[in-house]
C-alpha cells in the first residue's frame, strides 16, 4: 500500500537512505552521500505533504517525494510543457533488501497517478549518469530523455533528464 509518510516513518526512511547510499556508492555513484539526503529533507517533505512510502505488512519498502518543485537546473533543456504542467518525483529509494520486487516501478506509477489526477500533463525527472539502475529504469517505463548537462551540478558526470507525458496530446 502507497500511503502519506508520518513522522513515526523517518527512522525507517534514514534506514533506507544510508543503506541506498552504500550501494549507490559501492555501483559507482555519488548522486547521494552522507549529506543527502538527510532527516532535514524528509521532514520538509513531510511538512508539505509529498513524501510517500510504500508499506508492506513488515516495513516500508521504499519511499518517493511527488511535488512541483522543478529545480532550475532543469531550464537548460527543452521540454515539452512549462513547468506549471509538469510534476516531478525525487528522493526516490527502494530498500535494497527489496529491488526485484517492482518497487521503484510501483512508486514511480504512482507518482503518475498521482500528477495526472492534479491535471499536470507531464512528469520532469533527472537521475546522475552513474545512476544507471534509475536510468535503465525511466526508460523502461516510457520516460523519454531531454538531454544531459553538469552545469550546476557540481558533480564530474551530467545528470541526464527525462520527460513522460501523461496526457493524450489531442486532449488539449
Amino acid at each position: 500500500m502507497i500511503r502519506p509518510a508520518s513522522t513515526e516513518d523517518i527512522d525507517e526512511i534514514m534506514s533506507i537512505a544510508k543503506k541506498t547510499v552504500r550501494v549507490m556508492n559501492a555501483e559507482g555513484s555519488d548522486q547521494w552521500n552522507e549529506s543527502y539526503p538527510t532527516a532535514r529533507h524528509f521532514l520538509q517533505d513531510l511538512n508539505k505533504q509529498s513524501l510517500f512510502v510504500l508499506d508492506t505488512t513488515e516495513h516500508i519498502a521504499g519511499f518517493i517525494v511527488i511535488d512541483q518543485h522543478i529545480d532550475p537546473r532543469f531550464q537548460q533543456m527543452t521540454w515539452t510543457y512549462l513547468d506549471r504542467d509538469a510534476g516531478t518525483f525525487h528522493r526516490l529509494a527502494v530498500d535494497p533488501d527489496r529491488r526485484q520486487h517492482e518497487v521503484a516501478s510501483q512508486l514511480i506509477r504512482f507518482a503518475e497517478s498521482r500528477c495526472a489526477s492534479m491535471g499536470l500533463k507531464t512528469i520532469k525527472v533527472d537521475t546522475y549518469e552513474r545512476n544507471h539502475s534509475a536510468r535503465s529504469l525511466f526508460e523502461r517505463l516510457g520516460y523519454g530523455l531531454v538531454g544531459h548537462s553538469r552545469k550546476g551540478t557540481g558533480k564530474p558526470f551530467p545528470f541526464y533528464y527525462y520527460e513522460k507525458i501523461l496526457i493524450n496530446r489531442e486532449e488539449e
